[in-house]
């Protein structure tokens, strides 16, 4: 998926925000609350993680860090930051730090935006 692709999806997918709020059961604690609560910590660390993967050119680490933000970003509907950690995976596996450190810029404001709307679901 090319950059300009990625700029044009959703901060937050709200279909799968809509699918996920459909496994809740009546009297158990609300999915899209874990998961946001879960995505704040965790994403938060992992999002760290990718970057000191990237400045010290760990590339295992930095493609293993993208790949884990990849798909929690995926399941909690952040669709943009989804798919720029998918390009992030890519860049850290064929070990071309130069992109992939412009990117990470991208992949830090796409998570803070994901967090700011999370708020409001």
């Amino acid at each position: 998926m090319s950059i300009e692709s990625i700029s044009e999806l959703a901060v937050i997918d709200r279909e799968t925000i809509h699918s996920l709020r459909q496994l809740n059961t009546i009297g158990k604690v609300d999915i899209v609350q874990q998961l946001k609560t879960i995505f704040s910590t965790q994403g938060a660390d992992t999002l760290n993680a990718l970057l000191e993967a990237s400045k010290s050119k760990d590339f295992v680490q930095a493609t293993a860090m993208a790949h884990k933000l990849k798909g929690s970003a995926g399941t909690i509907g952040a669709a943009k930051l989804a798919a720029l950690c998918a390009r992030a995976e890519a860049l850290a596996r064929d070990k071309n730090s130069q992109v992939l450190d412009l990117l990470l810029g991208e992949i830090q404001g796409s998570y803070h935006q994901a967090m700011e709307t999370l708020k409001d679901i």
